[in-house]
């Protein structure tokens, strides 16, 4: 999972820009494969630009950086089963779909991939897991965990619960995920850690976030979108398809497994994790559970006796500013002050407030209106 630095959005520009003339696509051995990548790539700038000079503006438009970074990794859709120009097509005509706002914090990002993709992509990593024959069944841990999960998944707006399914994985190290499928893997070394459901509750609620803001993805993007405009990094992954130490599809899957994949990506960004981590705190809370559980996860893991902590941490980084926001994301839900997270999922969950909400604003647009019309006819 990746850790990149947040850039200005003028920079997507000058990635797709330059994209095509100076990264290594394709088998790095094959030239003439590369070449023909490249014309490909400028043929699709090209048809974008219409004779146009590209504005800043342009750089905040999925339909303009999106589909020729497409081009660069169509090898990669191919693994997963994902068609280019339907997903071209489809950038094109719906582009808001490919760049919104991560929940709860209407930050904007852009988006690669559609959820139907991220499934197919899911899907994969699943069998993948199986194969390795560590997947197990506890009817104890299994009940105690779906329970957690079915509160949690109940308090978020627009979240089925019937996406999210559990597994549990026999591994010592302290850990968990979620597959951008919504398969959760959950450690038997966490469980042997972790007794109460309250810090349960939080690091399940973390991961669903991680999920539910469609992270994997958006770390996916900013790899191919980095990638294409560094030449070395590029080089890198290309060396390794080549030496056939990865497959190919690692450029997307290295968003959702980062170091797993490949020993020199990176974890989420630490805005990412801000953001499961405030999500995972207030979907908890919204479940009824504590969320001074929350507070009990990172002391734990400032503690740092255990050395089974290592994995979790090698992918969910920490810090003392980490802690300290989390100590004010838990005064909030202590003091009952509500964000405009908990007020929209309010809205969301009780129509009638809704309503009334509606309601309300249309008087209030209908009087403004009315004032309006009266100092217009004043003068």
């Amino acid at each position: 999972m990746l850790n990149f630095k947040e850039r200005h959005l003028a920079a997507s520009c000058a990635v797709v820009l330059f994209a095509a003339a100076f990264a290594p696509v394709g088998n790095i051995a094959d030239e003439a494969a590369v070449k023909a990548r490249i014309e490909r790539a400028k043929i699709e700038l090209a048809k974008i630009k219409q004779g146009k000079k590209l504005s800043i503006m342009d750089a905040t438009k999925p339909e303009v950086v999106l589909p020729p970074l497409l081009i660069l990794v169509d090898e990669d859709l191919k693994e997963f089963g994902i068609d280019k120009e339907a997903l071209a097509a489809d950038i094109k005509a719906d582009p808001a779909k490919y760049r919104n706002a991560a929940p709860e914090h209407w930050r904007k990002r852009f988006l690669l991939l559609a959820p139907e993709q991220e499934k197919l992509l899911g899907d994969e990593f699943d069998r993948e897991l199986q194969a390795k024959g560590r997947v197990y069944k506890d009817k104890k841990q299994m009940r105690r965990l779906n329970t957690i999960i079915d509160r949690i998944v109940a308090k978020i707006p627009g979240q089925n619960r019937k996406n999210f399914k559990l597994h549990l994985y026999r591994d010592d190290s302290i850990n968990a995920f979620c597959l951008p499928n919504g398969s959760i893997y959950v450690n038997s070394g966490l469980l042997e850690q972790i007794k109460s459901d309250d810090v349960l509750a939080f690091i399940l609620g973390h991961e669903i976030a991680h999920y539910v803001a469609r992270h994997g993805n958006e770390s996916s993007t900013k790899c191919i979108m980095t990638m294409a405009g560094n030449t070395v990094a590029a080089n890198e992954v290309y060396k390794y398809w080549s030496q056939g130490k990865v497959k190919r599809g690692a450029l997307l899957a290295i968003g959702y497994f980062g170091a797993s994949k490949l020993a020199f990506m990176l974890p989420f960004s630490r805005t990412m994790e801000k953001e499961a981590d405030t999500l995972g705190i207030r979907y908890m809370a919204r479940a009824g559970y504590d969320p001074a559980g929350a507070i009990e996860f990172f002391r734990m893991l400032g503690d740092g006796s255990n050395s089974g902590w290592g994995s979790f941490l090698s992918t969910h980084p920490t810090s003392k500013k980490r802690m300290e926001h989390m100590q004010k994301e838990y005064l909030k839900l202590k003091n009952g002050t509500k964000s405009l997270g908990d007020i929209a999922a309010d809205f969301t969950h009780d129509d009638k407030k809704r309503e009334e909400a509606k309601e309300k604003t249309k008087k209030g647009f209908g009087f403004l209106k009315g004032k309006t019309k009266e100092v217009l006819e004043e003068k």
